[in-house]
């Protein structure tokens, strides 16, 4: 494709405290452009892809810091427009437009993201590789695993073909839905593809997941379900006293990691759909929007109707992912 390419422009908006004014285009990279101009394609059928894989987009106009985000899985995320941030301990990892974060699993994290000034826009795809995904690449290309660069590294301008790679498979899955096996076979795909540029050290540097992954797995495929630790651990294939003491050898509980999943699924899906907060409560576990609440703000330093002011409007692109 020419380098000409006519950059959309973020959908009309409402600034804080103004009226709604027309964007300058999200960015002048004609790459990251293409990969924009296909999430606008896809609007709202943009969950039919992520409902089958790990895959999200995040949108905000005002910046927003969110506390103790858990990232149980790796993920990578990619900046398109905006500035995103990770604080872990006294460590501070920043990727801008067109720069990639690549976060390791059993991360906990303070997330900030700033919207760019000269768009008043953030937004964000984020791709996540849950333990099947990581048993699969390394079941088919754990013998190659010696031969790629797999140090640690946080953030990193992100390649053409891979930002390019990215738009092929969104337009292929919309132009050509098929199975769920398949778009999730995309995700090996494309962490072979980070591996081969140096870039997966940080996704593939836990070879064996841990106990605490492995049940925030099992929660988050069900979070509404009433978890129990002896149907979890029986799951898993252990003892529910062996499962306590190994998640004891983490540093967990499963009470914990329980809740933990729960409004982490909560999260993702209030920055990633437009489902009413009620709805969201419930289908992550909640009885009562007013107790998801609570335990939402005691977490994440933030309040469910907070974290959604300055969300995208109704019909702009969000998606179900860190």
């Amino acid at each position: 494709m020419s380098d000409d390419f006519d950059c959309p422009k973020p959908r009309l908006h409402a600034f804080p405290g103004g009226k709604a004014a027309s964007r300058p285009p999200i960015s002048t990279d004609p790459t990251l452009c293409r990969l924009y101009d296909e999430i606008l394609k896809r609007g709202t059928a943009f969950g039919q892809v992520t409902s089958q894989c790990e895959l999200g987009v995040q949108s905000c106009y005002v910046p927003q810091r969110i506390s103790s985000v858990v990232f149980r899985n790796p993920a990578a995320l990619l900046v398109l427009a905006g500035r995103k941030e990770v604080q872990i301990g006294d460590q501070v990892h920043t990727a801008s437009a067109g720069e990639i974060l690549i976060v390791p699993s059993d991360t906990e994290t303070w997330l900030e993201k700033t919207p760019d000034p000269r768009t008043g826009y953030y937004q964000g795809l984020g791709i996540r590789f849950d333990i099947d995904i990581l048993e699969q690449f390394q079941s088919t290309y754990g013998q190659y695993l010696d031969t790629w660069d797999l140090s640690q590294k946080w953030s990193l301008q992100t390649p053409e073909n891979l930002i390019t790679w990215l738009t092929d498979w969104l337009r292929w899955s919309r132009e050509y839905p098929t199975a769920r096996q398949i778009q999730r076979h995309r995700l090996v795909e494309f962490l072979l593809l980070l591996a081969q540029a140096g870039m997966a050290g940080n996704i593939l540097m836990a070879r064996n997941p841990s106990w605490k992954q492995r049940v925030a797995h099992l929660v988050r495929l069900d979070p509404a379900q009433e978890w129990r630790i002896a149907d979890v651990s029986r799951r898993l294939g252990t003892s529910e006293s062996s499962l306590r003491r190994k998640l004891s050898m983490e540093e967990a509980s499963f009470r914990d990691i329980l809740e933990e999943a729960r409004l982490m699924a909560g999260l993702n899906m209030l920055q990633e759909t437009r489902l009413s907060i009620g709805r969201i409560a419930g289908a992550v576990g909640y009885q009562s929007q007013s107790r998801f609440t609570e335990r939402f703000k005691i977490r994440f330093n933030v309040t469910p109707t907070e974290l959604r002011r300055g969300a995208p409007a109704e019909d702009e692109p969000t998606a179900t992912t860190g």
